[in-house]
């Protein structure tokens, strides 16, 4: 079910006043989800895209763990068992300790510190060159194709490292791919991204439960040219050491 998002503020509201903040918490206590509009440009978000789409059609995908000092990686998931929560995608990681050559902190540093803010911690909290009690943010620019794309529905562990799912949008629903995408299981299943273009922020209350339908089923499947649906998830995210901090819970296909 596609609908009218509830919306936000801009960014800066978030970021500069508490009552933005507070109302931000309380949509998503009711509703579960909520956007707010152009964070990026649409050009910024096509130059990312751009950029990776070279990185993955041109150098290896590994994967590491997450843990102190991880280089940025990017790796391509297969349903993967080492994952928490089941998928077919390509995944490109950034950690905040590294060299940052398309400046994606600087970008969207902001959102990590609203979401900071929110749950009572330090504004620049997991976002130094240590991670933070077990845990650091991280920037997850996932890629999945026509054919196969997917991920489970799940529902991630809340608590102050994580007061909501942030998920860039990178993608126009209904034109780089037609259907599936991300879809929260609130009663009845809504499908936000129907709503929003490429450089909204839609937030999530993490305990909903949420996933990716398939992406464009019918469609052949394959993994060159990178056509599909693109997203980048706002995470912070444990150590693959144990820091206290819950799996995700995977409920199955979407």
């Amino acid at each position: 079910m596609t609908l009218d998002l509830p919306e936000t503020g801009t960014i800066d509201d978030l970021l500069l006043d508490e009552a933005a903040r507070e109302h931000l918490l309380s949509i998503l206590a009711e509703r579960k989800f909520a956007v707010t509009r152009g964070v990026l440009a649409g050009s910024t978000v096509r130059r990312v895209v751009d950029h990776l789409t070279e990185v993955g059609s041109t150098t290896a995908a590994v994967w590491e763990p997450i843990q102190a000092g991880a280089s940025n990686f990017h790796r391509r998931n297969e349903a993967d068992p080492r994952s928490y929560v089941e998928g077919v995608f390509h995944q490109f990681n950034f950690f905040p300790w590294n060299p940052d050559p398309l400046g994606l902190f600087e970008l969207l540093r902001s959102v990590f510190e609203i979401r900071n803010l929110m749950a009572g911690v330090e504004r620049d909290a997991y976002l130094g060159l240590e991670p933070t009690d077990g845990a650091t943010a991280r920037i997850a620019v996932q890629f999945y194709p026509r054919g196969a794309g997917r991920m489970n529905l799940h529902r991630d562990p809340i608590g102050t490292h994580q007061v909501a799912v942030c998920l860039l949008v990178m993608s126009r629903a209904g034109v780089d791919y037609k259907q599936g995408g991300l879809v929260v299981d609130h009663g009845i299943q809504y499908r936000p991204e129907a709503g929003c273009a490429p450089g909204d922020i839609i937030w999530l209350s993490p305990d909903v439960v949420h996933g990716v339908s398939p992406v464009d089923p019918d469609n052949p499947f394959g993994w060159e040219g990178f056509r599909g649906r693109w997203a980048a998830l706002l995470a912070t995210n444990r150590l693959s050491v144990d820091s206290g901090i819950p799996d995700s819970e995977d409920f199955g296909r979407s």
